[in-house]
């Protein structure tokens, strides 16, 4: 290869990787947000079992699928996951709902998380 050729070929790869280098484009997370959509019943009352459900979306609105989600009221904890697609299974094991037990009387706070990011708060009474 003559000197030249070298030349030529040096100058090919230092455009491919400096091109390369200034127009990757740094990586975005991406956002998800955690809704509980219902705490039922609230009221509820000493020991009963509340059940709670929950949404997680991208932060462009898409919903996910089979996203498992943590469930607490500071003293109890579940787990629960996110709708499937039609016709999917997430797990055979798996709810869309999850139920915690509050042992006395008093306001909580339930608070609902995604692994990945995104986590909802609702207040809950238990009256008797």
């Amino acid at each position: 290869m003559s000197r030249k050729h070298w030349i030529v070929a040096l100058l090919i790869l230092a455009i491919g990787f400096f091109s390369l280098a200034f127009l990757q484009q740094p990586a975005q997370a991406v956002q998800f947000i955690t809704t509980i959509t219902s705490d039922s019943p609230d009221p509820s009352s000493v020991g009963q079992n509340v059940s709670i459900r929950a949404t997680v979306r991208r932060e462009d609105g898409s919903f996910m699928q089979c996203a498992q989600v943590r469930v607490t009221n500071g003293v109890n904890s579940c787990y629960l996951w996110t709708m499937p697609p039609p016709g999917k299974v997430c797990c055979f094991t798996c709810y869309r709902y999850c139920y915690l037990s509050f042992p006395k009387q008093g306001k909580y706070v339930i608070t609902a998380t995604y692994l990945f990011g995104g986590s909802d708060t609702e207040p809950h009474t238990v009256i008797r």
